[in-house]
């Protein structure tokens, strides 16, 4: 039987994003949210979370680009000299040397899930900005942490594409991080995000996405607002005809705490 959780990325990133998540919800095409808790808006993402526990709310892990919740002082190898939190693909890149130490990414990630705690939203799930979660060197860490901050649910590496990646080894990685994934957190079977992959052609993403669901739970990713072409592209034609598609094609919302 198929299932569906939509997912809106990056909660609080900005008042833009906060605005359209909840136009999303309120047009009854999202059933889940994860929320930024060191962006500007993280206070009103919150406030619409614990209004509305009939949906799931998580933490959207942010470990690249962002400002940290620790004090830069006290990680060091995750910050930049002026104490943002490093670009991502200088992350990736030391994650993969080694040169990002292991005490600092566990600071980082007890604090933003503490945070979280402490602002009054009881984590659902866990994602990351960026996909960071899905770094081997993140998810041994968040394995090892998992029973210390109370994590049991995690999005899946992508599974599902909107069209096949040109290259092999993004896919094989994923695989591969899948099976160590699903050995140690509750997540959906199958996972897709179209974000920054498609163009002003592909609008009806969605329509031609629900088609291909396979007969599991999968979520789908999007990041909600206009501001911008590539969340644009997520965001009007969903809202414009997904409640439609979604009734035509007979699938139901769920939500990450249906996920057992």
């Amino acid at each position: 039987m198929k299932k569906l959780i939509i997912n809106a990325d990056d909660f609080g990133y900005s008042s833009h994003t906060v605005d359209w998540t909840i136009k999303c919800f309120n047009a009854g095409v999202l059933s889940s949210a994860t929320i930024m808790v060191n962006a500007d808006a993280a206070e009103r993402a919150v406030s619409f979370a614990k209004a509305n526990t009939q949906w799931s709310f998580g933490l959207h892990l942010c470990l690249t680009d962002e400002r940290p919740v620790c004090q830069p002082s006290d990680i060091p190898s995750l910050v930049t000299s002026d104490g943002m939190l490093l670009p991502t693909r200088v992350f990736m890149l030391r994650s993969i040397l080694g040169l990002i130490k292991q005490a600092d990414l566990k600071r980082e990630i007890i604090s933003q899930v503490t945070r979280l705690h402490e602002m009054g939203v009881n984590m659902s799930h866990l994602d990351g900005h960026g996909h960071m979660h899905r770094m081997p060197f993140v998810l041994r860490t968040l394995i090892q942490l998992k029973d210390e901050i109370g994590l049991t649910h995690m999005r899946p590496a992508q599974d599902l594409y909107f069209a096949k990646p040109r290259l092999p080894f993004g896919s094989w990685l994923n695989q591969t991080v899948n099976r160590k994934l699903f050995a140690n957190f509750k997540s959906p079977h199958h996972f897709l995000m179209t974000t920054g992959k498609i163009g002003e052609e592909d609008y009806d993403w969605f329509g031609r996405s629900i088609q291909t669901l396979p007969e599991e739970m999968t979520e789908i990713g999007i990041h909600p607002g206009i501001d911008q072409p590539w969340r644009k592209l997520d965001t009007k034609f969903l809202l414009n005809k997904g409640k439609e598609i979604l009734l035509k094609s007979g699938i139901s919302l769920a939500t990450y705490r249906e996920i057992r």
